[in-house]
């Protein structure tokens, strides 16, 4: 992470090096491509400390009229939606430059190339101004156990639930697991292209750490006690 955001940060440098040379010349052409390239290059380390498993010491538990609510830190999808917006600008920005002039239509495949790139990156910002993407939550209700992901939501009853458990998979995370016959309601909520965390594939609810925005050991420990308690109950 450290080497990683040492050279986005030398990329940023790089950008904002070259856009001072070129204002100081008086071409101003350039200047909107390196500037969107340097929020790009910067949003990508945010993206990577942001999406990391807490050890803050805080377990936020909102109790409501459904139940206990554990969520995601909004973190992450803020610095994922910052960078899928500023990677859309330079083609944005081609799109723009690329227009045909009046009478003339030799711009014109230029323009709809990187119109269709930048409005594919700003897809992503578009479904989450439409809801269709957002910060999720994991909801332990009377019923079960409810999670909504980034694109999915599903639903764990607590009588399809064998038990919790540790895992890791290259980040840790927390396994609520249902029996193979569980009666288990999944959807997702985009299309295929967004679809940015995948359903596993058996009834399961995956408390990913990296997301989350309590203490790792702390919300680990509420989810043990939480189904172990309700099934002994």
């Amino acid at each position: 992470m450290y080497a990683g955001t040492a050279f986005f940060a030398f990329a940023v440098f790089v950008c904002l090096f070259v856009t001072a040379g070129a204002a100081m010349s008086g071409d101003y052409s350039g200047i909107k491509y390196t500037l969107a390239f340097a929020l790009f290059f910067a949003t990508i380390p945010l993206y990577g400390w942001s999406a990391a498993p807490k050890s803050n010491g805080s377990l936020r538990v909102e109790d409501s009229d459904e139940g206990s609510i554990v969520r995601d830190a909004w973190q992450p999808f803020a610095a994922l939606l910052a960078m899928t917006f500023s990677m859309g600008l330079p083609f944005a920005f081609g799109a723009y430059d690329s227009l045909p002039h009046p009478y003339r239509w030799d711009g014109l495949g230029g323009t709809v190339f990187f119109g269709v790139v930048a409005l594919v990156f700003w897809s992503y910002p578009i479904a989450a101004a439409a809801g269709r993407l957002r910060p999720g939550s994991i909801t332990f209700t009377s019923d079960g156990v409810r999670q909504r992901g980034w694109s999915y939501e599903s639903f764990l009853p607590w009588e399809s639930i064998a038990g919790s458990t540790a895992a890791y998979n290259g980040y840790p995370s927390t396994l609520i697991i249902g029996y193979a016959n569980a009666q288990w309601e999944r959807t997702y909520t985009v299309g295929r292209f967004w679809r940015i965390d995948r359903l596993p594939p058996v009834p399961l609810v995956e408390v990913d750490h990296r997301r989350m925005r309590d203490d790792a050991v702390l919300l680990h420990e509420f989810v043990i006690r939480a189904v172990g308690e309700t099934s002994v109950g």
